[in-house]
């Protein structure tokens, strides 16, 4: 791998690590955050270009890509838990942050933390670029000034939002759909990972820049299989991708239409998992 001008990572905590751990090897990079819905308008002309922890399909060129999507691995930093850049601490927030379980509490709480701070304000990429630099320099996410403070306050206002979308269920059987086109930003994620404590399968619908996202959090479907089957379906789709439990997937049909094409693929689909997996 030749020497990386733009590394654009996911904008969570397996990301933030992973692009830590590169930084560390090239450190006079550029950093761009994205998400899985629009890496393509975040991938910039400048190469070679590293990408992390996000389902992107290189059309050849010096773009590398570094993912554990679908299921590769538990985590995106585990793939880079060779490097000599890693550390036990960067590679293990990786893992807590993409809920695998590890023996550190103190670096599983560092996970949450982060995980909350940087959904406070998901857009403020400027402060997940600053976090990425401190750890790149072995600060640890408690130590790093305004983490504590936006988790506190990201956590207040989960409650409230988590109560909206708990009014908003709607049980299917085998699963639940949950229309809430106007969710704050920064809450899909950990909206779907709460209603899926619950619920085996939850398929949460929102709205957002004329898109319409759907978040999949799944036990007993297959999250990745019912965004290939959405893709085929859809001739409006942006993107879709993730792992088996976990995935998302845009498109520019409205919310309406998004629901009932994914209720007909649902309908369709048996469940591919027993449930205590």
């Amino acid at each position: 791998m030749e020497k990386i001008r733009v590394i654009v990572a996911h904008g969570d905590c397996d990301g933030i690590a992973c692009a830590a751990i590169a930084l560390r090897r090239f450190p006079d990079s550029k950093i761009v955050f994205a998400e899985p819905y629009n890496i393509h308008e975040r991938i910039p002309n400048e190469v070679p270009v590293l990408v992390l922890d996000l389902p992107y399909v290189s059309d050849g060129g010096n773009v590398y890509v570094i993912d554990h999507h679908p299921d590769l691995a538990p985590s995106c930093s585990y793939l880079m838990r060779d490097w000599k850049e890693a550390d036990e601490y960067l590679v293990n927030l990786g893992l807590a942050g993409d809920k695998s379980s590890i023996s550190n509490p103190e670096i599983m709480e560092d996970a949450e933390l982060l995980n909350d701070a940087i959904h406070l304000k998901p857009n403020d990429d400027a402060f997940k670029e600053h976090i990425t630099y401190q750890l790149s320099r072995g600060v640890r996410i408690r130590d790093i000034p305004g983490v504590i403070e936006r988790a506190e306050e990201y956590r207040k206002k989960l409650r409230k939002v988590l109560n909206e979308a708990f009014k908003r269920v709607e049980d299917r059987g085998d699963y639940i759909i949950v229309a809430y086109p106007d969710i704050p930003d920064g809450f899909a994620g950990k909206i779907a990972a709460e209603l899926s404590k619950k619920f085996s399968n939850t398929f949460l619908i929102w709205r957002r820049a004329e898109k319409t996202i759907v978040t999949m959090r799944t036990s007993t479907f297959n999250s990745i299989d019912i965004c290939n089957k959405l893709k085929q379906a859809d001739r409006k789709n942006i993107l879709g991708g993730g792992h088996r439990k976990a995935a998302s997937y845009s498109t520019r049909l409205g919310l309406k239409e998004t629901i009932s094409l994914l209720m007909k693929i649902l309908e369709k689909s048996s469940p591919t998992f027993p449930t205590n997996q």
